[in-house]
């Protein structure tokens, strides 16, 4: 599933000093990047002082090599969505990072509730070939899974979802979609008709994810296929009719979200 629930993470001062955004930003990379010294020692009292800050000094403090190494091992995590497997490695992570560098290190707990992904396949019906799949993230709160049996039609695929692209009747049957196509092309397959989406892993960005997502609750099951497994459906699809069944289950369940605190201690005597 695509992340888009993720929790807070909090670095609290206590000298009372409120600190520019960017002074922040720069904070939070020194802190990962495990450069905490002199640095920090120089925050400024106010926007005048900031604004004499020597920023070419702080820049040379930040270990760069620390912060893709953070960078790699989070994105190995798997999934970071909140109440998944690499969200809780992610957080443990975080945790032994700031314990490195910060004071009062601890979790705030709190119960959220949100989509938990159990699971997505397509069976080749001539066949009973199964192919892994992976829900999209419900459309507000319309989960869209399928019955227990599936949804079952004719495969059609539509490349990026033009109306040019369309070489056969959608009503009805299963549409496989590039992923780097655009919502007005999803809603244009569930205008004529599509009973389920299936979208192809291609070269992306993050808007492609977001836009295969509707504010409004409407139903229509979406799953993701990887590149390997979207280029056999196609090399089949050139003998002729494929007949396919999508199955895609997402249930709404209530987890233990966490925050992560720590503190930082300011050096004025004033606070």
């Amino acid at each position: 599933m695509n992340p888009y629930s993720r929790s807070k993470l909090t670095c609290e001062s206590d000298s009372g000093l409120k600190v520019p955004p960017l002074a922040c930003l720069l904070l939070l990379f020194l802190i990962i990047s495990g450069t905490l010294g002199k640095a920090v020692c120089t925050i400024p009292n106010s926007y005048s002082d900031f604004e004499s800050l020597n920023f070419n000094y702080l820049i040379n403090q930040i270990n760069f090599n620390r912060i893709k190494s953070d960078i790699y091992n989070l994105a190995n995590f798997t999934s970071r969505v909140t109440g998944y497997p690499g969200y809780s490695r992610a957080a443990e992570y975080i945790y032994n990072v700031f314990n490195q560098h910060l004071q009062n290190v601890h979790y705030e707990n709190y119960n959220l509730t949100i989509p938990i992904d159990q699971g997505a396949n397509i069976t080749i019906s001539s066949t009973g070939e199964t192919i892994e799949a992976y829900p999209l993230w419900p459309n507000d709160v319309e989960t869209c899974s399928t019955p227990k049996m599936g949804v079952s039609g004719k495969l059609v695929y539509v490349g990026k979802g033009g109306l040019s692209e369309y070489s056969g009747d959608v009503n009805g049957n299963i549409v496989l979609m590039n992923f780097d196509s655009t919502q007005e092309a999803m809603i244009t397959a569930m205008d004529w008709g599509a009973k389920a989406i299936i979208f192809a892993e291609t070269e992306t960005t993050s808007n492609n994810a977001f836009s295969k997502i509707l504010d409004l609750p409407v139903y229509i099951p979406r799953v993701f296929v990887r590149a390997k497994d979207a280029a056999y459906l196609l090399d089949i699809l050139k003998s002729g009719q494929v007949n396919v069944t999508v199955k895609s289950s997402i249930v709404w369940k209530e987890i233990s979200a966490k925050n992560i605190v720590g503190v930082l201690p300011g050096s004025d005597p004033q606070y």
